[in-house]
């Protein structure tokens, strides 16, 4: 760019200037091009700090967020060995443990998931964690929408819809006596 334009420049005024000066602008060229590479260096080690800042930021924040949860998980584990009512409290939680572990019933596993996390102390989002492996695990109860919907479908003969499918035969209105050789809609009789 500029190193280019001041090289064309000295060229064409090679006559025109003398070479005392034709001497000192082409040291300044020199020099111009020069700084212009160490600036390039300096740029290059300056991208590759950052990165190597962002390196260390990520890996520090992995290691505060570590310590964070050893810190949380130990205090929870001296709130259950020394508190006043531990003896209780272990006994209480071997109790919902064997009957969470004993059935398979998933209302009952939603029902002691919030003792259980009230007695270990869980984080919400270990409590999130817990309940969607529960939803998971459970299969749609017997009266979900989907199956009552069908059910009702099943119990009516095949639901009405435009097919005709109901209990009467396509096109049969038993409840007012008409039929189909009635046009005016009222019994004949």
């Amino acid at each position: 760019g500029a190193a280019g334009a001041l090289a064309g420049s000295l060229a064409s005024a090679a006559g025109q200037v003398p070479d005392k000066q034709l001497l000192y602008m082409s040291h300044l060229h020199g020099d111009v091009s020069e700084l212009q590479q160490q600036k390039a260096q300096l740029l290059r080690s300056l991208d590759q700090e950052k990165e190597a800042r962002a390196k260390d930021l990520k890996a520090h924040q992995v290691v505060a967020d570590k310590l964070e949860s050893l810190e949380a998980h130990h205090a929870r584990a001296e709130r259950l060995e020394d508190g006043e009512d531990a003896a209780t409290n272990l006994a209480y939680l071997k109790h919902c443990v064997l009957t969470y572990v004993q059935t398979t019933d998933g209302a009952t596993h939603k029902r002691l998931l919030p003792v259980l996390a009230q007695i270990l102390h869980l984080t919400t989002a270990e409590v999130q964690t817990a309940m969607r492996a529960i939803d998971a695990a459970t299969p749609p109860p017997p009266g979900s929408r989907w199956m009552g919907a069908l059910s009702s479908l099943v119990a009516a003969g095949g639901g009405g819809g435009s097919g005709g499918g109901g209990r009467g035969g396509a096109g049969a209105d038993t409840s007012s006596g008409a039929g189909p050789g009635n046009t005016n809609g009222a019994a004949n009789g």
